[in-house]
């Protein structure tokens, strides 16, 4: 559950990383944050959070941005790798939706 505009919603992953696949940067954006923090049923994993951070960070998110470089602190050399090389096999030849930035 989370709370948006002051009512609990349940969060439903399927849509939320179908909306980020398509490229939805507020969705990439939760969809880092939640695999950061282990929330609403994912394992903790920095590697799919940096990979959604570069992807919402480079189509213009500034929350993105922060989060990629706060997790960059904690990540060695290996996992930061992944993540780049993750995001670009997802997302090769994909536009994002500029539309949603922060």
């Amino acid at each position: 559950m989370v709370e948006i505009n002051g009512d609990r919603v349940q969060v439903n992953m399927a849509d939320l990383k179908q909306a980020a696949e398509l490229g939805s940067v507020e969705s990439q954006t939760r969809l880092a944050e939640y695999y950061q923090r282990g929330k609403h049923g994912l394992a903790t994993n920095r590697v799919e959070a940096y990979k959604w951070a570069w992807v919402a960070a480079s189509a213009g998110s500034n929350s993105a941005r922060h989060l990629r470089q706060e997790l960059e602190l904690f990540m060695n050399t290996k996992e930061a790798a992944e993540g780049k090389r993750l995001q670009t096999r997802t997302f090769r030849g994909a536009k994002p939706n500029h539309e949603e930035r922060d």
